[in-house]
């Protein structure tokens, strides 16, 4: 039973290689770092593109980034253009 299950997660997502790992792990670390820092200095403005789908690596998908980039921005600057203009 314990083996089906386990071959069935296989084969819908094939391991990540040592390369992967290692950059998520230095993501994971980017972030924390990062999270400390925006907490003891926050911005003006925060823009943050839901881009969890996209990998590390995905270069071929540049155009899609720059379009989830673009209109998140969009939307923050929209949102939060009274509150900028008043600085």
């Amino acid at each position: 039973m314990l083996l089906k299950q386990i071959q069935a997660w296989l084969a819908e997502e094939p391991l990540p290689n040592i390369f992967e790992v290692l950059l998520s792990s230095i993501n994971i670390m980017e972030t924390q770092i990062t999270r400390t820092r925006l907490h003891i200095e926050p911005p003006d403005l925060l823009i943050q593109p839901k881009l969890g789908h996209i990998r590390f690596l995905e270069f071929n998908r540049a155009e899609e980034i720059i379009n989830i980039g673009y209109e998140e921005a969009c939307k923050q600057l929209e949102s939060k253009a009274d509150t900028l203009l008043k600085r």
